[in-house]
């Protein structure tokens, strides 16, 4: 009997182990019965590399929305009626519905002798965007007098007006208005504070850009200041060369790298971008993958095709 007994006796120790053996079953079951089910995994698999590429599309498409949404908006500010761009006044420019800060930017355009020939010359101006554009273009009307190149001698310039410090009247000849993506050095050189040396440099500029898009980007060339800017901006005018463009899902590294407007960095985002996720779309889709660049130069949309 005796030994029957000791058979379920248990030591000090068995007893310590049994009633920790119990008490982490219980808070076991304690724990199933009050603790929340855990979650359901998210509808994306993050381990899966289509899913990640999904997200970021799903983003992208996103962003895209609410930019077209915003251009829409700012669209419906626009009340367009036939306008000629040269006869336009501040008022005028406000019954259009463009915004102060447009008015204000072509006002100074126009303050300086620019003077619209075509409607190409009106879409140049970086205060107007490609939506904005749209609307207008087809109520801007500018007569066929006015969208022919002229001399300076057909403005009026002679010897009963002009003073010495007139650079036509003061070289007593007659300076032809110089298109400034088709002239080559020579052309250039004969423009009053000039000269052969700033020509060559104008020239090669233009080639690394593709093309000048604004009069103001001759303010980027090495040698030229503000002064000799004013001075010589009265003899240039845009023609209808069209300008060169980089294809940014095709060109190699050093095509992209050789614009101006690109820095290494830069190129190599977006290298980086179209190998791993496809091809870019449009401008406000090369603005994000640009996200870490800005402002990027507002210039730079002209220069790219996709």
């Amino acid at each position: 009997m005796d030994e029957f007994r000791r058979l379920f006796t248990f030591g000090k120790g068995e007893r310590v182990a049994i009633i920790s053996i119990l008490t982490v079953l219980l808070l076991s079951i304690l724990a199933c019965i009050f603790l929340p089910f855990k979650k359901e995994p998210p509808a994306y698999a993050y381990h899966n590399l289509d899913s990640l590429i999904q997200v970021r599309e799903n983003a992208l498409q996103e962003a895209e929305a609410q930019k077209q949404e915003a251009r829409l908006t700012q669209q419906s500010h626009l009340t367009p009626f036939p306008f000629n761009p040269n006869e336009m006044n501040e008022g005028d420019w406000q019954r259009l519905g463009l915004t102060e800060r447009q008015i204000r930017m072509i006002g100074n355009y126009q303050a300086k002798g620019g003077t619209f020939y075509s409607k190409a010359d009106f879409r140049r101006l970086y205060c107007i965007n490609d939506e904005e554009y749209e609307t207008l273009a087809p109520y801007i009307i500018i007569p066929a007098s006015e969208s022919k190149r002229k001399t300076y001698s057909e403005k009026g310039f002679n010897s009963t007006n002009a003073s010495i410090n007139d650079p036509v009247s003061f070289d007593k000849k007659k300076i032809d208005i110089v298109a400034i993506n088709s002239a080559d050095s020579s052309m250039l050189s004969v423009i009053p504070r000039v000269g052969p040396y700033l020509a060559t440099r104008i020239v090669a500029y233009r080639e690394r850009l593709g093309g000048f898009v604004e009069l103001e980007q001759l303010l980027e060339v090495k040698g030229m200041d503000e002064s000799r800017f004013e001075s010589i901006g009265r003899y240039l005018s845009f023609d209808e060369t069209d300008v060169k463009k980089i294809d940014v899902n095709r060109d190699e590294f050093k095509a992209i790298l050789a614009h101006p407007y690109f820095t290494y960095d830069m190129v190599k985002a977006v290298v980086r971008y179209r190998e791993s996720r496809g091809f870019i779309k449009n401008w406000e889709h090369l603005e994000t993958v640009l996200t870490d660049f800005h402002p990027l130069n507002h210039r730079l949309k002209y220069y790219i095709k996709y």
